[in-house]
């Protein structure tokens, strides 16, 4: 025998318990579904507050999302836990809010199994020098709402901030940047700039490291110049500048243009005529021997190398003549 209880309110609400146990509040077609109670449309959590512009709070179920929602009636903040009654954990996916402030540390997920369309960033320090930091103060009409407890306590947080303007972020970033339709506000990702700080980060390291080596590279060679008149020295530096000590017509290497690189890159190099053999060796940091190119032509000539032929990272080309190595060089690989 079926067993129910028809319980009516609101006019046309109603609170049925079904034969499997299971309980609903209006008239679902799927109230016989596993779970044990059902709510159709926005539920009142909670009722008028003495404060703000709260009236309710509803636990909507019915709306045009995928999943419920908790909202108040009018907008204003929502607290989950109060200084007594704290939460534990509380995971998320996605967080988009016109305004967002975090005090305590938190993990965003990041695992390669829930990512696709993965590559690698470029020239995020290009990226980095378009954002403009500036001073500000929140109006204090987004605070007038709270009581007064509440905002003389907020009064001093919403003062004397640092940021970016979204509206400025949008002409060139559009992907870091949320536009909220309902409250018209614009809000940051600001924490999808990290990846970019750090990528910014790693390029200059290579540029001073490579820099340095060039550095000690030119030390080297004008220290093992000093005192011999026939030996000449013969560099271009990364900043395509020339330095030219006692030239003659040797056999000379420079440095590869651009340099550091992402796509290809430029070795130039002078063969006198007198030179019977002749080769280009790359090797990587570490030692290892990777390419070797025979230079058949003389007088001043240029390779290009393809950034597709090796993996990132630093390596070092050699000229070789006659089975002398005579001058070594550092390049850079980026991508």
């Amino acid at each position: 025998m079926m067993f129910f209880v028809l319980l009516s309110f609101f006019g046309n609400a109603q609170l049925k318990v079904w034969n499997s146990g299971n309980v609903s509040v209006a008239d679902l077609a799927d109230a016989e579904r596993p779970a044990k109670f059902f709510v159709h449309g926005p539920t009142i959590l909670w009722g008028t507050t003495t404060f703000a512009n709260w009236s309710s709070v509803f636990l909507d179920l019915s709306g045009p999302y995928s999943s419920p929602i908790i909202y108040p009636e009018n907008n204003w903040y929502l607290h989950f836990g109060k200084p007594t009654k704290k939460i534990g954990d509380i995971w998320v996916s996605h967080v988009i809010a016109d305004m967002l402030e975090v005090p305590n540390l938190f993990f965003v997920g990041s695992d390669s199994t829930i990512k696709e369309n993965i590559k690698e960033v470029k020239n995020a320090g290009n990226i980095l020098k378009k954002f403009k930091t500036v001073s500000y103060d929140l109006k204090e009409s987004q605070f007038k709402l709270l009581p007064d407890s509440l905002r003389i306590k907020t009064d001093k947080d919403r003062k004397n901030r640092y940021g970016f303007i979204a509206q400025s972020v949008e002409k060139f970033a559009p992907e870091l940047v949320h536009f909220n339709t309902d409250t018209k506000l614009y809000s940051i990702k600001y924490i999808d700039i990290i990846p970019l700080l750090v990528q910014s980060y790693q390029d200059q390291q290579i540029s001073i490291d490579s820099l340095k080596a060039e550095l000690k590279l030119l030390k080297s060679e004008m220290n093992s110049l000093k005192g011999n008149k026939n030996k000449s020295l013969f560099i271009n530096t990364q900043s395509d500048t020339t330095i030219v000590l006692d030239y003659e017509n040797q056999p000379k290497l420079y440095q590869n243009n651009p340099n550091p690189f992402n796509n290809n890159t430029d070795i130039s190099y002078f063969l006198p005529e007198s030179i019977k053999t002749a080769y280009l060796k790359i090797f990587t940091s570490s030692g290892i021997e990777i390419k070797s190119i025979i230079l058949n032509k003389r007088n001043i000539q240029s390779i290009t190398i393809n950034a597709n032929e090796l993996p990132a990272g630093i390596y070092i080309y050699s000229l070789i003549c006659d089975g002398v190595q005579l001058d070594s060089k550092q390049m850079i690989l980026t991508k």
